[in-house]
Formats: structure tokens, sequence, C-alpha cells
């Protein structure tokens, strides 16, 4: 932020003044304009140091922990060992039960890696009723552009009919600040 701006987050009205100010002429809305604009940029600032502030703790954090999960890995690694050493012993010994935790084996499902594409067209030619149907889905952006509004109805442009299910709403206009 440069100093201008700075002057302009400084130069601000108290309380009291805010509730009797009014923006009479083009002079005072530029004024209020160069106050956003300081203010924006003194919000993006902030931003940048808080984003920055957390890349750094993100950063510290993964060095502090970065040799506790390395530990970790290696206990686990000696525990898999022990308790396959004990499975070979005892086959029911799955569960291995201790103060501390407990060791488990389980089976696991097998991981399907798999090409959709490939799959629907050997489906389509060999398992059709694996396809599921899909419903016809609205393209409302198309919809829209043959829609005309009467007094809160849609009317369909071509033939003049009342859609049904379609209530228009008009709105005020919206109103914004760039600076």
């Amino acid at each position: 932020m440069n100093i201008l701006q700075q002057h302009e987050l400084n130069d601000l009205p108290n309380q009291e003044e805010r509730e009797k100010f009014k923006i009479k002429d083009i002079s005072s809305a530029n004024w209020a304009l160069r106050k956003i604009s300081a203010a924006k940029n003194a919000i993006k600032e902030r931003e940048e140091l808080a984003n920055n502030e957390a890349d750094r703790i993100k950063f510290w954090l993964e060095e502090e922990t970065k040799k506790l999960k390395e530990d970790i890995e290696f206990f686990t690694y000696l525990l898999q060992e022990y308790h396959q050493d004990e499975l070979k012993k005892d086959k029911k010994a799955k569960t291995i039960k201790l103060p501390y935790g407990t060791l488990k084996m389980r089976k696991q499902q097998p991981e399907y890696q798999r090409d959709d594409k490939i799959i629907l067209d050997w489906v389509k030619n060999n398992k059709e009723e694996m396809l599921i149907p899909q419903e016809p889905k609205l393209n409302w952006s198309e919809l829209k552009k043959n829609i005309k509004s009467v007094k809160g109805k849609a009317i369909d442009s071509d033939t003049g009919e009342i859609i049904p299910g379609i209530t228009i709403i008009d709105r005020s206009d919206k109103f914004s600040v760039d600076v």
C-alpha cells in the first residue's frame, strides 16, 4: 500500500461524522471511491501476509513432523514383520492385543482400475442389461432463451403457451462499486 492510500485510511470520518455524512457531488463520490480502494488494498495486503505466514507454518510443520513420520513407518514395518512371524506360528493370530495397541491383519477387497469407456463399449455389445437407462435432463439455458415474461408467468415465445412450473420474479437493479 502506498503512502497516499495509507493517508486515505488514516483520514476516515469517526462514527459521529459517519452518521451525518452524505455524498453530495462528484468530488465526495470520488473521495469515497479512494477510501474503498485503499481499504481493498489493505485487505489484499493482509491476505497476502496471512497466506505467506500460513505457507511458512506449513513448511515448519512438515519439517517438524518428517522425522516423526519416518519413525512411525519404521516401527510399523517392524511390527508388521513380527505379526507375520506370529501368523506363521498360529494362523488364527490375526489380531494381537497389547497394552498400547492392537495389531490386526485383515483381508481386503481387490482394487479395480478401470477404463469406463472401454467397459461401456463391451457392455453395450455383450451385457446390455447392465446399462442404466438415463432420465432426460432439462436444458435450462436453451429453454430460457425461448421464454417471455408476462406478469410473472413464463410464456413460450413460439406458441404463446404458459409454461407450468416457472414463476418469474423481477428483481431490482443491483448496485456495485468497482475500483
